[in-house]
This record gives C-alpha cells, structure tokens and sequence, in this order.
C-alpha cells in the first residue's frame, strides 16, 4: 500500500473547517450587503404577482427534469436501460443531497443511486461525468452569448470571461463535444443524434433556468432587464455554485455571483428581491418534485421499479 502524503493526510482535517469558513465568509458578505441596503428593500412597495410565481416554479421544474432525462440517457449509453420513474426518482433524491453540509454530497449521492439502478461503478461515475460536462459547457455557453451586453468589461470580470470562452467554446458544436466527452467520461453506446439531443437538453434546460428568473422578476413587479442578460447571469451564477464544493447547493455563491453580474442594470433593493425569491423557487420545485413523485407514484412502488 503506498504510503500518504502529509498533505493528503491533512485536508480530511482542514476540510470541515474550510467548508465552515467559506460559508461564514459567504454569510457575513451577504449580511453585510443586505444592511447597507436593508432601508431601501423596506422602503420599496413589493407586490407579488403568483402567476408569475407559479411561471417561475414551471420553469424551474423544466429546469430539474431535463437534467434528469440527460442524466437518464448518459446512464442509456453504459447500455442500461433504466427506466424514466425510475430515473427521476433517483435524480430528484440525489439532487437534494446538495444542500447537505458535505462536499460532493451529491455527486456520491448521484453515483450511488446510478451503481443501484444496475450501471456498474465506472459507468455511474462516467455517466455524472457526462453531467457535469454538459451542464458546466451549456452555462458557459450560454453565459458566452450574454458577453456583449456586459462590456465594457474590468479586469476581473476580463479572467472570468477568458475562462468562459476556454471552456465553453471548446465543446460548441456537437461534433466538438463528441471529441471530448469520451476523454471525460467514455460512453460506449453513444451515436451523435443521441448527442445532439443531450447536449440540446442543457441548453433548453438553462432557458428555462433563465427564463425562471426572469418570472420571478415579474412576479416582484420589477421591469426586467434584457433576457439574454438575465439568462446569462444566471447560467454563470449556477455554473459558480457547481464548482465550489464547499458551499452546499451552490448556498451564497450564486446569489454573490447573480448580483455582481446584475448590479449595473438593477438597483439593490431589487437584486436583493431577485436573489432570495429565485433561491426559494429553487428549492420549492426540487421539493414540489420529490414530494409529487412521492404522491403520484408511491414510494414503495418506486422502490420496486428501481429495484427491477
């Protein structure tokens, strides 16, 4: 057995505490912004709308289930054909594994429940592999479409958008991505018309990941900012939250990461609104669809499909 490095050794120590710090930083940032701005959100006349509510929640929804369908259809290309309950049960309990307090909660979460479906130890890591791929290239991509509307960009924001375009220029096309994705996860039944349409469902996943925030700023009765803005923004946002690992379901860095990007074309009561209203209609659809699926279906039949 080769022997551990004192490095490695270590960070299972450091790590608890790193994730700690990095969500007080993250806290007392926020905190920070909401009291400097806190007399302007109590003075602001709020009136939610819940049409636009309930058209952000669908969207959101949209938002999980194409994730879960292109999650199914990578686990299709181990040659397992699981089926879609089945799937999105499994993806609808891993997905709430990301607010756990644990790095990668998820990941092993999402890997475990693959591993149950019957795809073998690789092929459920090659699939998650798959996931983070597309879901990482499509919020790049998307953010990338936005670019002009931010410019003129700082130095700062200059790095990021660099960093954009290295990797979400990289996998554009289809063909781009069938180069690629084998070197990250190596799928065996995969053709390019099964690509195109896993790689569309990203894309159509984060429109509706878009679109859903700019429901919400309907629903605050806020005049929206362009679209592709709005799109980009929160694509980037969601793409900050999936890197770091240490903040739980993305907690605080994508709301930091959502106002940076809109600060110049709203003011702060709104961001504010934007940021706290988004993340709850977040976390009420992943509820709403586990606890439909739970309802509808039945718990303990869905333990029978997925153990078939």
């Amino acid at each position: 057995m080769p022997p551990v490095s004192a490095e490695r050794a270590l960070w299972p120590r450091l790590r608890p505490w790193a994730t700690g710090l990095m969500l007080l930083a993250l806290a007392a940032a926020a905190a920070y912004y909401t009291a400097r701005h806190w007399a302007l959100v109590r003075a602001h006349h709020w009136q939610l709308r819940w049409p636009w509510v309930l058209a952000a929640l669908l969207a959101m929804a949209a938002f999980f289930l194409l994730q879960a369908w292109a999650w199914r259809q990578a686990m299709t290309w181990q040659g397992v054909r699981v089926p879609w309950r089945a799937a999105l049960w499994a993806w609808s309990r891993s997905a709430l594994a990301r607010y756990l307090p644990v790095p990668l909660g998820m990941s092993g979460s999402r890997v475990y429940l693959a591993v149950r479906l019957g795809t073998s130890p690789a092929g459920a890591m090659a699939s998650h592999g798959a996931e983070l791929l597309g879901t990482l290239a499509a919020a790049a991509s998307l953010s990338l479409l936005a670019l002009p509307l931010w410019l003129p960009l700082s130095p700062a924001e200059a790095v990021v958008a660099a960093g954009l375009a290295a990797f979400g220029l990289v996998p554009a096309g289809t063909r781009g991505l069938a180069r690629l994705l084998p070197r990250v996860a190596p799928l065996g039944h995969c053709r390019l018309a099964a690509l195109a349409g896993w790689s569309g469902a990203y894309a159509a996943a984060f429109l509706a990941y878009g679109m859903a925030h700019v429901s919400v700023l309907h629903a605050l009765g806020v005049s929206s900012p362009p679209p592709p803005l709005v799109l980009g923004a929160s694509a980037l946002a969601w793409a900050a939250g999936t890197v770091n690992v240490l903040s739980p379901g993305g907690l605080g860095t994508r709301e930091v990461v959502l106002v940076s990007t809109l600060q110049g074309v709203l003011r702060p009561p709104e961001l504010l609104a934007l940021s706290a209203v988004a993340r709850l209609v977040a976390v009420g659809a992943e509820l709403g669809l586990f606890f439909a699926l739970w309802a509808l279906v039945g718990c303990r039949r869905l333990q029978r499909v997925e153990a078939a």
